[in-house]
Order: C-alpha cells, then sequence, then structure tokens
C-alpha cells in the first residue's frame, strides 16, 4: 500500500486524509504477507527510492468516500504540485473533467458502493 498524500511538513505516507466519519482499519500482516509485500516492492526496481519509506507490517483501509474526481484532493493540499512531475491543480482538474465525460458520467460526485466485509477493528 504506496499511498501518501500531502502533510503538514512534506509527504504523509501510509495514512489516508482524514474526513467525517470515515472509518480506517488497519490489519497486520504475518511474515510471509510482509515478505510477499516486500518482494512486491522489489519488483518495482524504479521506484526503489521512494518504496525504502513504506512499511510492509500492516495494510490499511477503507471505504471510498464520496468523490467529485474534479475538485482536488486533500483539501486542494495536493502533493503532486510539490514535485517535477508535469502535474499542476488546473491539469488535474482539466484531465479529471475530460476522463469523467469519455466515461459518461458527467461532472457529479461518484459515490462508492457498501462494501460487506468480515467485522474488523477501526484505527483509533
Amino acid at each position: 500500500m504506496p499511498l501518501y498524500r500531502a502533510g503538514r511538513e512534506g509527504m504523509a505516507a501510509q495514512s489516508f486524509a482524514r474526513l467525517d466519519g470515515g472509518m480506517e482499519y488497519a490489519v497486520p500482516l504475518d511474515w510471509e504477507q510482509q515478505h510477499l509485500k516486500q518482494a512486491m516492492y522489489a519488483a518495482h526496481v524504479s521506484q526503489h527510492d521512494v518504496l525504502l519509506i513504506f512499511l510492509a507490517d500492516m495494510e490499511s483501509y477503507r471505504v471510498a468516500p464520496r468523490y467529485d474526481f474534479a475538485m482536488l484532493p486533500n483539501d486542494g493540499e495536493v502533493y503532486f504540485e510539490r514535485q517535477p512531475w508535469g502535474m499542476d491543480s488546473a491539469r488535474w482538474q482539466e484531465l479529471a473533467r475530460k476522463a469523467l465525460a469519455e466515461l459518461g458520467l458527467g461532472s457529479s460526485p461518484l459515490e462508492s458502493a457498501p462494501l460487506e466485509s468480515a467485522p474488523m477493528d477501526p484505527v483509533p
């Protein structure tokens, strides 16, 4: 789960942005699962340096919130604008609107379907 976003002081890794009412779940991985996850990291040689900061001891999940993909994520604090990746907020929004139109989804927020799953303990 390489999961990252803009944080107060740089990149926030392996944590979701806090959302009202959103439940987050952490599942600890056993040794075999951690080994597999590390092997998957190793398969992405070009990302080696980036993946060094990600731990392999757990997986975090949440039910996806409603998104309007044409709006900026993380309250407008986007990590990609801090990097030389060729992406900025205006381009993100333009590409998202085009994708929504091509997929016939319009510009309204998308809703996630409720997921049925085994009970898990939420992250405090």
